[in-house]
């Protein structure tokens, strides 16, 4: 990072693709992690895909075994 501009101060750069937050103490990148953790939770539920043939296993879904959820 030769253009930061804390390039001569105690400081933390996230280096997970495409985050550029840059930090100035350990809290705040313990804070930040925790974030990262929690979206990546929520990305990991939101994106799954069953097909119509194939059952999600949910007991209440109006789509299961039948359209593409």
């Amino acid at each position: 990072f030769p253009h930061c501009e804390y390039l001569h101060q105690e400081h933390y750069h996230c280096k997970l693709k495409g985050c550029q937050v840059v930090f100035k103490s350990k809290d705040q990148v313990q804070s930040h992690a925790r974030l990262h953790d929690l979206q990546n939770g929520i990305t990991q539920l939101e994106y799954l895909q069953y097909e119509a043939n194939k059952s999600c296993h949910s007991t209440d879904c109006q789509f299961d075994n039948k359209e593409t959820h």
